[in-house]
Order: C-alpha cells, then structure tokens, then sequence
C-alpha cells in the first residue's frame, strides 16, 4: 500500500553540515538518503505491530467467541497455512522496503508557520544552530523523482505518492483480532481495499 499525502506548497531541508548544504547548491541537487541513515531510527517505521502476536489460533478464538455466525466462513477462507503465509510474506515485503527506501528528508510549511523560524528545527536538524536551511519547491522534486522513476524502473510513480506526511507517535498503533477480522470481512463483502480500517492504519505504521 502506497501511503498518499497532499503536495506540500514548500519544504525545507535543514543540514548540519554546511559542506553538503554548499554541495546542493553549487550543483542544483537533492540528495536522497537511505532510511538507516536517518538521525530517528524509528522514521520510518516498516513493521508488522498487533497485539496477539500473530498468533492464528488467538484469531480464531477471537472470531468464534465475538463473532460466531462468522466463524464457518472465517475457518475457510483464512487456514492456518494461508494466515501464516500472509504474515510471512508480510514482513518479507516490509524488510524489502526498509531496504530499499531512500528519502528526502524535509519540513514543510504548514498553517502559515515556516521550519527557519521554530528554533527547536535549527537546534536539532541544523547541528545545534550552525548549520544551514534550504527551501526547496516541491513540485520540481516531485516531477524530477517521477522522471528519474519512471526512465529506471519502466513505471509510473503517482504524483499523490512523491511526499508522505510523517506522523509521530508515543507508541506504534498495534493492529488487533478485530482490526483483522473486519479486514476479512470487508474483503469478503466487497469493500474496497483502500476503504478499510487495516489498510489505513498499516499506511499510518509504514509512514
């Protein structure tokens, strides 16, 4: 699931070393940084988080004792052999995409409150107030990124997809039985993907 977020109007990248701050500007560049690089190392944050620990039997439990008129139908389309396949494929996709992300690691102008003027950014982004601030236009990021995307790799890069809003969090939201179960059921009935609680809460995790 691609996590999608409004183009923001202008971003702000700050440097703590005014070496790479004069290198983009003397070469007109953005440079994109692999995840594992970053000074938080729980941004992004790529995992599976419940809070049965995945165990198919608490789910199933879960099911019969909540939701008895959907057991028959659970116990059928989600085996034992299906749910564990599903969790690993799961975390093999998100360790592939812990490897295989980089990053352009900005602030954007939000509300009318520009990132030069909060001192808490120049202290912790901009090594302790020495370093230096750059504005940079989105929409050029945006349509270079999708550019470079698209010669590399054969496929289109939606625009909606370019930048994601990071949220944070005191504690990583865990998805539940009954997050799950209602997955299933939607899926059962229709709903579309996008449209479900999961999906929206796993775009919030993989931010």
């Amino acid at each position: 699931m691609a996590v999608k977020s409004q183009l923001p109007t202008r971003v702000v990248r700050f440097f703590g070393s005014t070496d790479y701050a004069h290198d983009a500007l003397a070469h007109r560049e953005a440079t994109f940084v692999h995840v594992s690089k970053l000074n938080d190392p729980f941004d992004p944050y790529f995992a599976l988080a419940t809070d049965f620990g995945e165990d198919y039997s608490a789910l199933l439990a879960h099911v019969e004792k909540r939701h008895p008129e959907d057991a028959s139908w659970f116990r059928l389309a989600v085996t034992e052999d299906n749910w564990l396949s599903s969790v690993r494929d799961i975390r093999e996709h998100m360790k592939t995409l812990s490897a295989s992300t980089y990053v352009f690691s900005t602030n954007a102008v939000t509300k009318g409150l520009h990132p030069k003027d909060s001192l808490y950014m120049w202290g912790h982004y901009a090594n302790g107030h020495r370093g230096v601030a750059i504005e940079f236009d989105p929409a050029e990021i945006a349509r270079d990124l999708i550019a470079i995307h698209e010669r590399e790799t054969g496929q289109k890069l939606p625009l909606e997809t370019v930048f994601a809003q990071v949220v944070y969090r005191h504690e990583v939201p865990r998805i539940s039985r009954e997050d799950f179960f209602r997955f299933f059921r939607d899926a059962k009935n229709g709903v579309p993907d996008e449209q479900t609680k999961l999906s929206k809460m796993y775009d919030v995790l993989n931010r």
